[in-house]
Order: C-alpha cells, then sequence, then structure tokens
C-alpha cells in the first residue's frame, strides 16, 4: 500500500492499516487466548 498514489489513496492507507492490524489480532487471540481458556 506504500506506493499508492491515485485519488483517495490518503484514505485507504490509514483504513488498511486498521483493517490489517484487526485482522492479526483477532488471528493472535483466535490461535493463542482463546485455547488458554
Amino acid at each position: 500500500m506504500d506506493g499508492c498514489t491515485r485519488i483517495g489513496a490518503d484514505v485507504q492507507r490509514p483504513l488498511a492499516t486498521v483493517v490489517a492490524f484487526g485482522l492479526t489480532t483477532s488471528t493472535l487471540l483466535t490461535l493463542f487466548v482463546i485455547p488458554v481458556v
């Protein structure tokens, strides 16, 4: 996403960061935290 220069890239880049962080967090929670509980 760093190479985006088209219109709307300034909106899409932070949104993509939030989505990627959310997917990573939910995956880690599913794999490690939930089985412990």
